[in-house]
Order: structure tokens, then C-alpha cells, then sequence
């Protein structure tokens, strides 16, 4: 069984640190671009689910994160005729199942 959160990864290891600063790197520049609503919000599920993407997979990491999911989506309230909320309750909807199902397989 691999790492189940980020957090317990060794940083004294070089690929470690190499990874963590690309890691690092890929947020900081993304958070310094200016997004608002929609944009920000699949910026936000896009942070939550690159780790999980790369197998960050342990039983609480994974139901914190359905948690930060799922406030998310809660924020993300239906507003009729609003394309672009509904693709991103969509995906925030996917995102939602997938940890679900990873959180069933870790049991």
C-alpha cells in the first residue's frame, strides 16, 4: 500500500522535493491568476483532485477531501439557464462519486 496522504510524503527524499516544488509551483501560479466564480471553483476541485489523480488515496485524506467537494458544491447552488454553474456542479458532482468510489474500495 502507497502513501494515502501528501502530507506523510518524506521531503528529505530528492524526488520528493523535486515533485513537491513542481507541485508547489503548479498552485502558486495558478492562484496568482485572477478567477472569479465558475473559473474559481474548477480551480479549487482541480487542487482537490490532482492528488487524489495521483494516488493520495488513504481512507481520511479521501473524506476530507469529499468534504471540501461537497461544501463546494453546496456554495455551487443551481441557478436556472446557467451553463457554466451546471458544467461545474457537473464536475463537482463526478468528482464527488469518484472519491466515494475510492473511499468504498479503501473499506
Amino acid at each position: 500500500m502507497g502513501i494515502g496522504d501528501p502530507a506523510e510524503l518524506d521531503l528529505s527524499e530528492p524526488e520528493v522535493q523535486k515533485a513537491h516544488e513542481l507541485y508547489y509551483k503548479w498552485i502558486s501560479e495558478g492562484d496568482k491568476k485572477e478567477r472569479c466564480g465558475e473559473a474559481q471553483r474548477r480551480h479549487d476541485l482541480d487542487k482537490t483532485m490532482v492528488n487524489i489523480d495521483a494516488g493520495f488515496t488513504g481512507k481520511l485524506y479521501l473524506e476530507n477531501a469529499c468534504d471540501w467537494i461537497m461544501q463546494d458544491a453546496e456554495k455551487a447552488g443551481k441557478i436556472p439557464g446557467d451553463n457554466e454553474r451546471s458544467k461545474t456542479r457537473d464536475l463537482l458532482a463526478k468528482a464527488i462519486r469518484k472519491v466515494r468510489r475510492l473511499l468504498k474500495e479503501e473499506n
